[in-house]
């Protein structure tokens, strides 16, 4: 098992979220299985997640977690899967980690069959947790387009503070999306009850 405070990587559980679901290391043998996950979801996925056009074949998700893999050895991002009842479900990243600026974007996408549970916002309480207590964080934000409704009423939940709304943000494939940019401190964090 990992150690928490260890940034190597290895095929165990990362982080435990409750009996059914799990955070563990994307490894290549997770690949075909990360890949038909992206087929099956990927009209609901191309809503709001702007990287699926680079990601049509098995190698380029096998790229992708190759990327992952390096992004772990830098201490630059921590991709994850999200293990539900022993099934890749979605992943949870911090997308990229500044350590200069003690700060991570958070980025997470879940099988549309596995919504409603409470996975996404569990993984992201122990995700934002870690970061905060073993990366030594002080900041961890949440970008995400003003019409996605789901991924705003997370940021909600969890108690982000709204930090700006950028207007035409982000391409989404033939258009602009305004967003808006969720901020977490450690100090407010360590505040939250839930």
């Amino acid at each position: 098992m990992i150690h928490r405070g260890d940034f190597a990587m290895n095929e165990s559980i990362f982080l435990k979220i409750n009996e059914e679901t799990q955070l563990k290391y994307l490894s290549l043998n997770d690949a075909p299985v990360l890949f038909n996950l992206i087929e099956k979801n990927r009209s609901y996925l191309r809503q709001w997640l702007p990287w699926l056009d680079h990601n049509k074949t098995l190698e380029d998700s096998t790229s992708y977690i190759q990327k992952s893999i390096l992004g772990y050895q830098t201490k630059d991002e921590l991709s994850l899967a999200i293990i539900y009842n022993k099934n890749i479900v979605g992943t949870i990243s911090f997308n990229s980690i500044n350590d200069s600026l003690k700060l991570a974007i958070i980025g997470y996408w879940l099988d549309k069959d596995h919504q409603g549970k409470g996975i996404i916002t569990n993984s992201c309480k122990q995700l934002i947790s870690y970061g905060f207590e073993n990366l030594k964080l002080e900041k961890i934000k949440i970008s995400c387009a003003i019409k996605n409704t789901s991924s705003n009423a997370i940021a909600k939940k969890l108690h982000f503070k709204l930090q700006e709304m950028k207007i035409k943000n982000e391409w989404l494939y033939d258009h602009y999306e305004d967003t808006n940019i969720y901020i977490m401190t450690k100090e407010d964090w360590l505040n939250i009850v839930f």
